[in-house]
């Protein structure tokens, strides 16, 4: 009896239990790429946002750019005044160090678009940090004007 109640448990669970590898890779990039948007010292990287810093103000919700959409196999986000946009993909992943492709965009009559490739590492704090290295990527081709 406690057999079949095991077995019959087993197999519930083995059914209900989603397939990883195919129904889990594309949402976890994008997801990372979210938790990383979310959690990016922007202060720490190239970035037109460095020249509007305020005093304790790092992550890109500080200044303004609160929902993220998913685009291209990452996330970008509008600022509240329509002003910037700002993108973010993951084009290399270590665990906690990762190589991102940062797209930086004035929307207004501003003339500003970059995109680079960054490293970024995770702190104590719980924010990703510049490292300092930039490394070029196939998947990240600088903007070309």
């Amino acid at each position: 009896m406690k057999i079949c109640a095991t077995a019959m448990l087993v197999s519930c669970v083995w059914a209900a239990w989603p397939n990883v590898s195919l129904a889990q890779t594309a949402p976890r990039v994008e997801n990372a790429a979210l938790f990383v948007a979310e959690h990016l010292d922007v202060l720490s990287i190239p970035s037109s946002i460095y020249t509007r810093r305020r005093p304790g103000a790092n992550t890109l919700k500080d200044y303004g750019f609160v929902q993220f959409e998913k685009a291209d196999g990452g996330v970008r986000s509008v600022d509240q005044e329509k002003q910037r946009l700002f993108g973010i993909r993951i084009v290399e992943d270590n665990g906690g160090i990762k190589v991102l492709c940062i797209q930086d965009e004035a929307l207004n009559e501003g003339s500003f678009i970059s995109q680079n490739t960054v490293e970024v590492k995770l702190g104590r704090d719980g924010l990703f940090h510049g490292t300092g290295r930039v490394s070029q990527s196939d998947q990240c081709p600088p903007y070309q004007h």
